[in-house]
């Protein structure tokens, strides 16, 4: 805005909420395939420029049953943590149900009473020995104890969603 501009220009000027007109454009499929043979380069140049937001990691639906105790903790403090979770993973091992087991034992309040249930996650999101055992493992298995700064885990995990790159064939139009 230029320092000559009156107060009746200024006054003048609207501002109108982008957002408030998105619901009110409508594209015919004649408009976008219109666009698309007209923009053809730059909208693959867009996907090139832009591939992270057509790839969807790996990720994993796991559960978990932490028994808490710190990095620094007394070896004696270690010892009955890491016996506590080797009795967890022997029932388990032994048939009983992990989402029971996580319900009853776990010190982690988030997802205890989930059943230890942390539902789906990517990498970079779970402390590192966490994630590579919950991302080594088939649905239906459960690691052996993990040591995290937390403490020791037993992590299942319940379903897996491969990664995926989306074509530029399936993503043409939303470009």
């Amino acid at each position: 805005m230029s320092a000559t501009q009156t107060a009746a220009q200024r006054a003048l000027r609207a501002r109108f909420p982008f957002a408030a007109f998105r619901s009110e454009v409508k594209l015919s499929d004649a408009d976008a395939t219109a666009f698309l043979a007209r923009n053809g380069a730059r909208v693959e140049q867009f996907y090139k420029d832009n591939a992270a937001r057509y790839h969807k990691p790996k990720r994993v639906h796991a559960r978990h049953v932490l028994v808490k105790v710190d990095e620094g903790a007394a070896p004696e403090a270690e010892k009955a943590a890491r016996e506590k979770i080797d009795a967890l993973a022997a029932r388990v091992a032994g048939g009983e149900d992990f989402a029971k087991v996580a319900g009853e034992a776990s010190d982690d309040p988030g997802s205890k009473a989930q059943g230890g249930d942390l539902g789906f996650f990517g990498p970079g999101t779970m402390a590192k020995p966490f994630e590579d055992a919950a991302f080594a493992l088939q649905p239906g298995q459960v690691s052996p104890p993990v040591r995290t700064r937390f403490g020791w885990h037993l992590v299942k995990v319940e379903a897996v969603q491969p990664a995926e790159d989306q074509p530029l064939e399936q993503v043409r139009g939303a470009i």
